[in-house]
């Protein structure tokens, strides 16, 4: 999806809306991972969970956020997600 994909842009919540129809998603089960209060607004909006890049550049001034991730495995850990395993280093065999 892009902006203009849909009329109105963030924080309106016709993009994450338009997502959530597509992958036949429920808002309610979904989280919106984004660095700003924009992003948090977005989320907030389309009724998804709203979750902070901690390691992006505006995070530090975002509010109203479900969490923070200080990593991106946090966020994995904060969805409950296990992350795959990583291929074994030609050294490792």
């Amino acid at each position: 999806m892009a902006g203009d994909d849909v009329r109105r842009p963030k924080p309106c919540e016709d993009g994450l809306r338009l997502v959530c129809d597509q992958l036949e998603v429920l808002p309610s089960a979904t989280a919106y991972v984004g660095d700003s209060q924009l992003d948090v607004d977005f989320a907030r909006s389309a009724g998804c969970a709203a979750l902070v890049a901690g390691w992006g550049t505006g995070s530090s001034a975002v509010s109203g956020a479900d969490a923070v991730a200080s990593t991106p495995h946090d966020v994995l850990r904060l969805l409950s997600v296990s992350p795959r395993p990583r291929a074994r280093q030609a050294r490792d065999r």
